[in-house]
């Protein structure tokens, strides 16, 4: 039991660190803000810190009525995944109005083009035609 939890603590610590690289990269790159990096680097950082150290959590779990160290961390990774997921959520919603509201720009600025275009076509036309000349009428 001892070493497969030694081998389970050094693959936490290693993914962490692995983790910890690429948001940091993500975030040097400016694809995360520094809200989402604080975040990131935060919750890696706290995994390091209870793989290390799993005597830390027993008076928490003692006080949740957890049996066992493993449904806390299942529990807290369920909560972190939803989280993550209502904000992916929130994020999808923001950028499709935006792009709604770009279409929508368009889409009139493409009308009022086309407007223009068929006025001044149609007076361009009306140049066109011969006007007949008032001996021709007479």
């Amino acid at each position: 039991m001892t070493n497969s939890l030694l081998g389970l603590q050094i693959g936490a610590i290693l993914f962490s660190i692995f983790m910890i690289y690429i948001t940091f990269m993500f975030w040097k790159k400016q694809e995360y803000g520094n809200f989402i990096y604080l975040i990131f680097f935060g919750a890696w950082i706290s995994i390091i810190v209870f793989a290390l150290f799993p005597a830390i959590l027993d008076p928490l779990l003692e006080g949740l009525q957890f049996k066992r160290r493993l449904d806390f961390y299942l529990m807290a990774g369920v909560f972190f995944c939803v989280s993550i997921m209502v904000y992916c959520v929130y994020v999808v919603k923001q950028m499709q109005q935006k792009v709604e509201d770009l279409v929508r720009a368009k889409a009139q600025d493409n009308y009022e083009q086309e407007e223009f275009a068929d006025a001044f076509n149609y007076y361009n036309d009306l140049s066109k035609k011969p006007i007949k000349s008032f001996e021709a009428i007479s």
